[in-house]
């Protein structure tokens, strides 16, 4: 299967930057959905994308690459079917990059770079809100408060309430 994977690196949730298709330097791609054989109740979605890193264009601490200060935990990452289909195959946010060290004769040093990323679920679980008290109210009304009163209503665009997407 042809994928495409993108990494937000400015945060402006349009994937459109001159570094932001870092499909040219995937090594490996592996995604879970959340969803297994006899559950009830999904995981979280998570994603592991290995880059070459051998000019050390994602080493956060390299201050001559163009994405220096950019790498930070809740960057959107998303992975596409390549076929022209535009589907989205796995959509999340950067929760971890990892720096791989290899002693391998020339290629010894900082040549890969894991960038662990998880789904919307793990920063939302983190917010407390205070909602006042609902009468007659469905409950997509309720959800759709909650994630404006924790103001990550933008965050979790592209995503699904109940049966109808956002």
């Amino acid at each position: 299967m042809a994928i495409q994977v993108f990494v937000d690196w400015d945060g402006n949730d349009n994937y459109t930057g001159t570094h932001d298709n870092v499909t040219a330097d995937v090594i490996r791609v592996e995604w879970f959905l959340g969803s297994r054989k006899r559950q009830y109740v999904c995981d979280e979605p998570t994603c592991n994308i290995t880059l070459k890193n051998t000019n050390g264009k994602y080493s956060p601490e390299n201050t001559s690459s163009p994405l220096y200060g950019k790498m930070r935990p809740s960057l959107r990452m998303r992975v596409m079917d390549d076929t022209g289909s535009g589907t989205e195959l796995w959509n999340g946010f950067l929760q971890n990059p990892q720096l791989g060290w290899t002693p391998m004769g020339e290629f010894t040093g900082k040549h890969q770079m894991t960038l662990v990323g998880v789904g919307a679920k793990r920063y939302l679980e983190r917010i407390d809100v205070n909602l006042p008290l609902f009468t007659n109210a469905t409950t997509d009304d309720i959800i759709i408060q909650v994630l404006v009163e924790a103001g990550v209503y933008l965050v979790a665009t592209n995503s699904w309430i109940w049966d109808d997407p956002v």
